[in-house]
Formats: C-alpha cells, structure tokens, sequence
C-alpha cells in the first residue's frame, strides 16, 4: 500500500483516502480521478473541510510552484466537489 502526503495538512496517509492533482507538460492542472495520468502528482484528503481549505489557501500554488488562475481554480472546485458528492 502506497502512502503519499496531504499537502494541506502535512500528514502521510494511504492513496486510497486522498484525491489527486495533476500537473502537466504544458502547463495544465487536472482534476485525476483514475490515477493514470502521467505528470507531477498533489495529493490532498478526500474530505470537504480539507477540500475547502486547499482552495480557500490555493495551496496548488505552493505545491506545483506555479501561480495557478482563479478560473482554473473554479473549475477544479466544481470538478472536485462534484467527484466528492458521488463517493
């Protein structure tokens, strides 16, 4: 089992209890529901306080060390609480 750590909350926890985020070649960060996308990978904790936290902090910045547009920012909240809702 793989362990990977939250990068809004600094702890190390199994994959299984974390979402993914992307970042490609080009320049684009993905939502990654299936674990196969190639590209350097953020984790964070597959719970909504934590979800909240990693947009209100915008901590993909800090994590891919790339200033990431509010749009971008948008569309993966609503991916990803749409994703979160399903589970």
């Amino acid at each position: 089992m793989f362990s990977r750590k939250c990068i809004v909350t600094n702890k190390i926890v199994p994959v299984n209890q974390l979402i993914r985020f992307v970042l490609l070649k080009n320049g684009t960060v993905m939502f990654e529901k299936d674990e196969k996308i190639l590209g350097r990978g953020a984790y964070c904790l597959k719970n909504i306080e934590t979800i909240d936290l990693l947009f209100k902090k915008k901590s993909l910045n800090k994590a891919f060390k790339k200033n990431i547009p509010q749009e971008t920012y948008n569309a993966l909240r609503k991916e990803v609480e749409e994703y979160v809702k399903k589970k």
